[in-house]
């Protein structure tokens, strides 16, 4: 490739990258993934790690209730 062809490449590069800056009709979009990956999901990760522990807590407690010894 020649010093043209990549200079034309460059160009359209960055030209391509200026309309995908000035478009606007995908923000909501952007916005709501946002929210999710930053709120949802988190909450949801812990939500789920406290219904573990819950679960290992009952195992152990029915566990040791289960004992033949009082």
């Amino acid at each position: 490739m020649n010093l043209a062809g990549i200079r034309t490449d460059t160009r359209r590069t960055v030209e391509t990258i200026r309309e995908w800056s000035r478009d606007e009709n995908g923000l909501e979009a952007v916005e709501w993934i946002l929210v999710l990956a930053g709120g949802v999901v988190p909450l949801a990760t812990i939500m789920f790690n406290v219904m573990k522990a819950v679960v290992f807590y009952y195992e152990v407690t029915s566990w040791g209730v289960s004992l033949p010894f009082p």
